[in-house]
């Protein structure tokens, strides 16, 4: 079944807000493996109302970037960093209130989710040590990435009806041309790829629900926001990143 997704909901829920009947929000890394603690410092864990929703990344010691689809109106968000196991604590993670968050005003659910990215302030800044640690953005100059090996990192579902993972999981493969992301998306209604995009695809390895608003890191710097792809996160199609250099401009003014 070709479905979309974005990575919006809360785990556990068996359906997820569907955008144009193809896309869900991103669950778990498929085709993965465990992270080692401190491996990926930049990765937060951000939670809504106290329950996890989505990733995110720091980017500064107060600020982090998410996708704009996890964040709404009316709700209360906190991010977690240095956190390795969701369920066996280790002393290094810090908890932080969201004080203010930022959607780009072009965010739309529309064909493609154009423009799925936000800004998060924390309430104050989180400590800079071995296991959280922010990571720099990709700039204008940094190329497009593409045939480069980057990696994907997230709590989401390990497959598109299986659970959460515990344990922070990993994956990396090719990131592709826009071209030839747009090609392989073609037959699905709705699944557009813009220049604000970029693509990563090898057979058998996906985002998947969950890790939406985590982060694509190319020769050590991030590249891409997890945004959407396909419900079973079978890796048959691209999993679909909003491009952090695209918002470069965007980003500088309203951090």
């Amino acid at each position: 079944m070709f479905k979309a997704f974005l990575l919006v909901c809360q785990l556990g829920l068996a359906a997820c807000a569907s955008l144009g009947g193809f896309r869900d929000p991103i669950l778990n890394i498929v085709g993965g493996s465990d992270a080692a603690p401190g491996q990926f410092p930049w990765q937060l864990l951000l939670q809504r109302d106290g329950s996890y929703i989505c990733g995110a990344v720091l980017i500064s010691a107060d600020r982090a970037l998410t996708a704009a689809h996890c964040l709404g109106e009316g709700y209360t968000y906190s991010v977690i960093a240095g956190l390795h196991n969701r369920n066996t604590p280790n002393g290094n993670e810090v908890t932080r209130t969201v004080s203010t968050w930022t959607m780009h005003p072009s965010y739309s659910e529309g064909s493609g989710y154009p423009n799925d990215i936000a800004i998060l302030r924390l309430e104050s800044p989180v400590p800079i040590n071995n296991y959280i640690k922010a990571i720099a953005r990709a700039s204008s100059t940094s190329g497009d990435f593409s045939g480069k090996t980057c990696t994907l990192s997230g709590w989401g579902r390990l497959s598109g009806s299986g659970d959460a993972a515990t344990v922070l999981q990993h994956v990396s493969m090719p990131a592709i041309t826009n071209s030839e992301c747009s090609s392989r998306w073609f037959f699905i209604p709705g699944a557009s790829i813009n220049a604000g995009h970029i693509c990563v695809y090898q057979s058998g390895k996906s985002a998947c629900s969950g890790d939406s608003g985590g982060p694509m890191v190319c020769e050590g710097l991030l590249a891409g926001i997890t945004s959407w792809g396909m419900s079973t996160c079978s890796g048959s199609l691209p999993s679909v990143y909003s491009r952090v250099s695209y918002f470069e401009q965007w980003l500088d003014a309203n951090m």
